[in-house]
């Protein structure tokens, strides 16, 4: 993630685990962990990693906590192509699933980012 797409936020709340591997997934170390929380912003998105929230304009957009992880997977890594194994390792560590579960996973955000995977925006 480059710094032109983080902003300061006031945390709210937290995932637990899964903010905190998404604190590893960003490469924040723990003092910036307490001096800001980014947030990035795509479309009409905003991504906020402090809270693990995903916003669209000013309604907030629910998605599972996998789902949020991978959405953080793909937006710490733009313009990259993401492999099924990539994902596996990044949103499922030491856990097997199947590739039925990564599609279900994909389709929510699809689902909750508006897109299409005829015509993909993102």
């Amino acid at each position: 993630m480059d710094n032109d797409h983080r902003e300061s936020v006031l945390a709210v709340g937290s995932h637990g685990k899964t903010l905190g591997f998404l604190w590893n997934c960003c490469g924040m170390h723990e003092q910036e962990k307490d001096q800001a929380h980014p947030v990035v912003i795509f479309g009409s998105y905003r991504l906020d990693l402090g809270t693990g929230q995903l916003w669209r304009s000013k309604q907030e957009v629910k998605v599972t906590p996998k789902a949020f992880t991978a959405l953080c997977y793909f937006v710490d890594h733009p313009g990259q192509l993401v492999t099924k194994d990539d994902l596996f390792a990044a949103v499922w560590p030491q856990t097997i699933v199947t590739e039925a579960t990564l599609a279900s996973c994909i389709q929510e955000l699809r689902s909750a980012l508006r897109d299409d995977a005829r015509a993909p925006r993102y």
